[in-house]
């Protein structure tokens, strides 16, 4: 940041985090402490999927081994082999979940870190701001873990956009659908850049402000997913069913 606003001109600047992905190794602040207590984990709601899930749609058990900041080391892929038949042993979900949430707390800060010198650098005010991911992650929902699968908790991803001139829509939500694909025009139309002939994506730029729902019906997702404003369909043996 110090070194693109020295330069004078506008810049781009992409920054990723490799939390929450594994390995889990956060500060032992947040795995001794904020989270060592069981009280601060949930418990999985639905450890096993809906009777009638379609084959195509149950939870991969491609997971790679996983070591977490306590020393332990749960071999996902011997323990958990049948995760969609027999939920997985109950200290190793406690321990996942325990892992997942200390890693996003300690992500959490470090993003706060780059906000905090966006401010002190006076930039936040002609600075457009967006958080997301690049999938969602299953804890144990629907006998899922992972990224890998179908369900909501995987393929929907953080979307958080900030922009500067749009004040009146700043900590609004909305529930309209919209994709990934939409960033780079959204990004163009803002920084009024013509967008390339032929690229993908609509612009979110007059759903800013105000908030206001979307004409889209329907997003496609990874894996042949397509979720609506009120269903999801999956493919199943060559077919869409709503899920």
């Amino acid at each position: 940041l110090r070194r693109a606003n020295a330069t004078g001109r506008p810049f781009a600047l992409g920054v990723g985090f490799h939390h929450p992905h594994f390995k889990w190794h956060v500060p032992t602040r947040l795995w001794a402490g904020r989270y060592a207590s069981e009280a601060e984990i949930r418990p999985v709601a639905r450890p096993l999927p809906s009777a009638g899930l379609p084959l195509h749609a149950m939870p991969d058990q491609h997971l790679t081994n996983v070591d977490l900041s306590s020393g332990e080391r749960i071999n996902t892929r011997r323990e958990t082999k049948s995760w969609w038949r027999v939920p997985m042993p109950a200290r190793a979900q406690l321990e996942m979940r325990r892992g997942y949430s200390a890693a996003v707390t300690w992500m959490d800060e470090q993003a706060g870190s780059v906000l905090d010198e966006l401010k002190r650098l006076h930039l936040q005010r002609s600075t457009l701001v967006i958080a997301t991911s690049d999938h969602g992650f299953a804890l144990g929902e629907g006998g899922s873990w992972g990224k890998n699968g179908l369900l909501e908790l995987q393929t929907r991803v953080p979307l958080i956009l900030r922009h500067p001139g749009a004040l009146r829509s700043h900590g609004a939500r909305s529930a309209a659908p919209v994709e990934l694909l939409d960033l780079v025009p959204t990004i163009l139309d803002l920084a009024a850049h013509e967008r390339p002939v032929g690229w993908e994506g609509t612009s979110l730029r007059r759903r800013l402000d105000p908030v206001e729902a979307t004409s889209r019906i329907a997003v496609l997702g990874d894996v042949a997913t397509i979720c609506a404003k009120r269903y999801m369909s999956v493919p199943s043996r060559g077919s869409c069913d709503p899920a």
